[in-house]
């Protein structure tokens, strides 16, 4: 078995010259848990919305490999949603909860 050798922390910091693309990939690979009741709430409706379009897409979708990529971009979809939320810098961000 293949192993690939980590750089060390100081080999790390030489990737980019950029503190942004540092910052990001931080913030991207930490857990950012909700602040707020509203983003809480918001984080719900998101999972809610897309397990109701997964439960049609099992129903209405042939088993198959199409259909297995539909509901694997569709998780994609809600991380990628759920991550725009929980990842938001913006101060005193609330989403405006509504249901529709």
């Amino acid at each position: 078995m293949a192993t690939m050798d980590m750089p060390h922390d100081e080999q790390l910091t030489k990737i980019s010259d950029s503190d942004s693309d540092r910052d990001l990939v931080n913030s991207w690979f930490s857990f950012h848990p909700a602040s707020t009741p509203e983003k809480i709430n918001a984080h719900e409706l998101i999972r809610d919305g897309f397990k109701g379009l997964a439960f049609r897409l099992l129903y209405l979708l042939p088993p198959g490999p199409d259909r297995t990529v539909a509901m694997r971009k569709l998780r994609e979809a809600m991380y990628a949603a759920n991550a725009t939320l929980a990842c938001n810098t913006t101060e005193n961000y609330n989403p405006k909860v509504r249901v529709f």
